[in-house]
C-alpha cells in the first residue's frame, strides 16, 4: 500500500500530538470517581513535545472521546494546520479522576481521503518524571514522539 507524504505527515503529527503529555492542570478529585474518568470526554492542551530526544514547540488540543473517537488539531511552527480523527476499536482505561495514576490505551485507526486506513495505538500515562504523556504504543512502529499537556478538561459524553 502506498501512502502518499501529505498522509505521512498527517499521521507523524497525530502521533506527536498523542505521544506523551506533561500535566500541570488538575481536576477535583471528588468531582469524578476514578472508574468514571474513563468514561467522560477528555480534552487535552498541548504546547510542547519531544522527538528522538529533541524538544519542539507546537499548540494541539486532543480530544478524546472514548465512545469511539480521538480528534487532533494541530499547529507546528512554519507547517500548516492538521485536524484528523482517530477512529477507536477499543480501549483499556484505568486512570484516576485527578490523572495521576493509571493509564489508558486506545487502539483504532485514522482513515484517510483515498480509503486506505493506518493503525494508530494511543496511550495516555505518567512519565518517569511524573508528567502526564501522551505517546505511540503501536509496537509495529518506532516513534520517540513525546507531547506535553499543559492543561486539561474533562466533560460529559
Amino acid at each position: 500500500m502506498y501512502i502518499s507524504s501529505i498522509t505521512k505527515t498527517k499521521y507523524a503529527f497525530a502521533l506527536i500530538a498523542v505521544l506523551f503529555i506533561s500535566v500541570s492542570a488538575k481536576v477535583d478529585p471528588y468531582k469524578f470517581k476514578p472508574a468514571e474518568t474513563c468514561e467522560k470526554v477528555l480534552k487535552y492542551y498541548i504546547k510542547a513535545g519531544k522527538e528522538n530526544g529533541k524538544e519542539f514547540k507546537l499548540n494541539a488540543d486532543i480530544t478524546v472521546n472514548p465512545i469511539n473517537l480521538i480528534n487532533v488539531n494541530l499547529e507546528l511552527p512554519n507547517q500548516t494546520k492538521s485536524k484528523f480523527d482517530i477512529i477507536i476499536d477499543s480501549f483499556d482505561c484505568n486512570l484516576n479522576a485527578d490523572l495521576t495514576k493509571g493509564s489508558a490505551l486506545y487502539k483504532g485507526y485514522i482513515k484517510h481521503e483515498n480509503g486506505d486506513a493506518t493503525n494508530a495505538v494511543i496511550k495516555i500515562s505518567r512519565d518517569e518524571n511524573g508528567k502526564l504523556t501522551i505517546s505511540n504504543a503501536d509496537p509495529e512502529q518506532n516513534s520517540g514522539l513525546i507531547l506535553y499537556v499543559d492543561k486539561w478538561d474533562v466533560f460529559e459524553n
